[in-house]
């Protein structure tokens, strides 16, 4: 079997994490994998990973990847892949044309200073936005 060609792995969960965290490694960490909890009701969006690092947090050294992109994961759920598209087109733009990485990735941005390079890498056609603003303002907002 050829491992790439596989999307999603259903598995029971006490496999999961560590199926999880191997999956991870081979892409950085869990800081740049975003994740999904299914429920019947309800859905949890998150960064990947079980054991969430508050002290990366607090400390500005946290890789924002996996939230950012977990957030897109939501939009796309929520009917709105247009903006899904957006963030994960900044996302992979900030990692393929620039040099911008958190410390996990052997880079010295902080965590703020990372998602503002993904926020400088998001464009959207003005005549799009025209739809959506009706004043400079707004638009700058």
């Amino acid at each position: 079997m050829d491992p790439a060609s596989f999307d999603v792995i259903v598995s029971p969960n006490s496999c999961r994490d560590v199926v999880s965290s191997i999956a991870m490694s081979l892409v950085g960490g869990e800081g740049c994998v975003p994740s999904v909890h299914i429920g019947d009701k309800y859905m949890v969006f998150q960064q990947g990973g079980t054991n969430p690092n508050y002290e990366k947090a607090r400390d500005e050294s946290a890789n924002p990847t996996g939230m950012i992109l977990a957030g897109s994961m939501m939009l796309r759920q929520a009917n709105m892949p247009f903006f899904a598209d957006l963030i994960e087109d900044a996302v992979f733009k900030t990692y393929s044309k620039t040099n911008a990485r958190t410390a996990d990735l052997g880079g010295n941005y902080t965590t703020s200073e990372f998602t503002k390079k993904i926020i400088e890498n998001i464009y959207i056609k003005p005549s799009f936005a025209r739809k959506f603003t009706t004043s400079k303002h707004e638009l700058e907002c």
